[in-house]
Formats: structure tokens, C-alpha cells, sequence
């Protein structure tokens, strides 16, 4: 999600000069609702996991992987493959608690055409399929396609600006699908290792707009060594059907 703009300073120091050209600094799509159109460095895998906490009037959700993925480079600086892996999720709320896994997703992650200087964005897209294989609760015996269209504009040296658009669908809760589309705004500065951004997004459900929920988030990614980067997020809601708050910390891993 952030670009971590500022950390290539840190292979030198950590790496040497001499392979300074053959690895690449971690950019991990976290921990924002916005991912950039950057793509895992060929033959490398990156992990990215986490933990997310939703907390609304109606009761709370616990994440224990926060949209886990194993990423892996497969063309050079165009084509990556990406396995979503379940969260472990806890429910509760007045009708009682309910706890298990949730789904499985299979993506690639394609980079349409790279920016040019401060006008021209880099852009992708995300295709991914999410299929039912969580408990009933958190689930649907369906698959979930998805299309996310990417852009990230460099603003400058430490200054970006990425925007996703969203199309798909997704389970209810109670073994069905309903069509999702939703945006997505992000602005991320980068000073050294420390990238703080702050971010807009809407989930916008075509046929029933009184669900649709508005959030503004705002949360930092740090860059512990090249290869490691850890996060976290707040988020408030900005109307009535949106939760109240939601939090996250998580870390990614290039190898």
C-alpha cells in the first residue's frame, strides 16, 4: 500500500553498493484499504500478515491475519501471483460470539504502464477470485471475483498520491453474495524509513445504498530493515452504517 519512498538509502548501509541494483526495498500492500501498483521483485516471495480489530455499535470483529498474502514476482517488474490466505476470525456481538476461519483467494497483481515524472501515473490492476472455503459465518459457497483498478502518482522525491477503484462481489455472512463497488483516495509522505499517509475510502453497495459506509484512515508504515517493514492504521467511520472505529498493526517480509 505505501510506497516506502525514502528507504533506498538503507541497502547500501545493510547490503553493500555491489548489490545495490539486485535487490529492491520491500513495498508492501499494507496497511492502508489502497494498494499501490508496485510488483514483487522476480524470484522473490513477500509475506505480509497482520491483525485488525472492527469495533461498531453493533458489535466487533477480531482479524488475526488481516488479509494475509504470500506475494511471489513472476516478470520482471510487470506480473506477480498472490495466494490470500484465511484469517482466523472472532464475532460477538447481543446474539452471541462466533469464531473460525474465513476464505481462500488466488490473484495476480499486473502493471499496466509505469509513470512518468509527475503527471503520468503508474498504474495496474488486481484480479482476484476469493472462494468459500471459511465457516458458514464468515463465508459464502460461492466465488467472490474481483477487479481493482490501481494508480499512484509520484508527487515528488517522498510525496505520493494513489487512488483504487473496485468492482466485485462479496459474501453477506449468511452464504450469499451481494455486488460491492468502492474507491479509495490515499496520500502517503516518506521521511527516511518512516512513511506516514492518510487515506479516504467508501464501500458502495449499488442496490442497497443505505449500507454504504465512509471511512477516513490514517496510520504510518516503517521500514525496519529493506526486507522488512512493519504498520499500522486507525480508522473512523464517517456515517451510521459504517463501524465506529477499526485499528491494525501488522508486518511484511521480502525473501
Amino acid at each position: 500500500m505505501v510506497p516506502i519512498l525514502g528507504t533506498t538509502f538503507l541497502i547500501s548501509a545493510i547490503l553493500g553498493d555491489q548489490t545495490k541494483s539486485a535487490l529492491t526495498p520491500l513495498a508492501a500492500d499494507r496497511p492502508g484499504f489502497s494498494l499501490g501498483p508496485g510488483i514483487v521483485q522476480k524470484g522473490k516471495f513477500q509475506f505480509e500478515v497482520g491483525y485488525h480489530q472492527n469495533l461498531g455499535a453493533a458489535g466487533s470483529v477480531f482479524d488475526l491475519g488481516d488479509g494475509a498474502v504470500l506475494r511471489y514476482g513472476v516478470v520482471a517488474d510487470k506480473l506477480e501471483v498472490r495466494i490470500g490466505l484465511p484469517s482466523s476470525l472472532h464475532a460477538s456481538s447481543g446474539a452471541g460470539t462466533t469464531s473460525g476461519f474465513g476464505d481462500s483467494s488466488l490473484g495476480i497483481k499486473y502493471l499496466l504502464a509505469p509513470g512518468k515524472g509527475k503527471t503520468i501515473p503508474t498504474l495496474g490492476v488486481i484480479l482476484t477470485d476469493t472462494f468459500g472455503t471459511g465457516v458458514a459465518a464468515f463465508s459464502s459457497a460461492k466465488a467472490q471475483p474481483q477487479l481493482r483498478l490501481l494508480s499512484s502518482w509520484a508527487l515528488s522525491d517522498t510525496q505520493s498520491v494513489t487512488f483504487n477503484a473496485i468492482a466485485g462481489q462479496v459474501s453477506n455472512g449468511a452464504g450469499g453474495l451481494f455486488k460491492q463497488t468502492a474507491f479509495s483516495a490515499l496520500y502517503s509522505q516518506t521521511y527516511g524509513a518512516f512513511s506516514p499517509y492518510l487515506e479516504l475510502y467508501a464501500l458502495l453497495p449499488p442496490a442497497a445504498a443505505a449500507s454504504n459506509s465512509k471511512y477516513a484512515q490514517g496510520g504510518f508504515a516503517y521500514a525496519y530493515t529493506p526486507m522488512i517493514q512493519f504498520d499500522a492504521s486507525y480508522a473512523l467511520g464517517l456515517n451510521k452504517t459504517a463501524s465506529d472505529k477499526t485499528f491494525s498493526f501488522g508486518v511484511g517480509f521480502k525473501f
